[in-house]
């Protein structure tokens, strides 16, 4: 019986080291504020999946970049608390707008990246385009009596024509990205009580 207690005692001990291991590893790839995959994550799952598109015969995949236009207003008028409570909200709308399958990402600040298995240039347009919509068309509030909207710039890459690599297609995306946010007119458009008075912010 001592020799059993000693042996649990000891599974017992490595299974838990084991258990506080993974859950760090887990938690180092995870965004805490919109509990989605960071940076980190990204790269190891982009790399997972541009692998398997190899296997698969080149198969599609598309890189979907995002960025809320003029953030940093939002965070100097209401503050950095509001300001993550706003990309958490983001977070939700652009999740809904993915596939099960498809994977989004806190990339870095107010910059979100998807990634897309089996999606054409066509379709990663297209979707691209709805999260941009989706965004938009939603109002967060700031405070009592306040809402803001926001605007999104998007970009997107494809597997293999737009690059082969985890930085080709992210480069790609971003550069694409930055294109849309320049050649547009960018708006920031915050609402307060009344709804009628609207101030605009550019």
């Amino acid at each position: 019986m001592r020799l059993l207690e000693s042996v649990c005692q000891h599974a017992s001990s490595a299974l838990n080291n084991a258990l506080t291991y993974e859950k760090t590893r887990e938690s180092a790839l995870v965004d805490p504020l919109t509990e989605l995959p960071n940076a980190r994550g990204f790269y190891m799952m982009l790399e997972q999946r541009i692998a398997e598109c190899q296997r698969m015969n080149r198969e599609s995949l598309a890189v979907i970049s995002m960025d809320i236009d003029d953030f940093k207003q939002i965070n100097d008028r209401y503050g950095h608390s509001i300001g993550d409570r706003l990309l958490a909200s983001v977070a939700g709308v652009l999740r809904r707008e993915l596939r099960q399958m498809d994977i989004l990402t806190r990339y870095a600040g107010d910059e979100f990246v998807a990634i897309m298995p089996m999606a054409s240039t066509t379709m990663a347009a297209s979707v691209g385009e709805r999260m941009r919509n989706a965004v938009e068309e939603q109002l967060f509030s700031v405070r009592t009596g306040t809402v803001v909207g926001l605007g999104m710039s998007v970009g997107f890459a494809c597997f293999p024509d737009d690059g082969e690599t985890t930085e080709e297609l992210l480069t790609a995306a971003a550069r694409n990205m930055q294109r849309d946010k320049h050649g547009r007119k960018t708006v920031l458009t915050l609402a307060g009580a009344p709804m009628e008075q609207i101030d605009m912010m550019t």
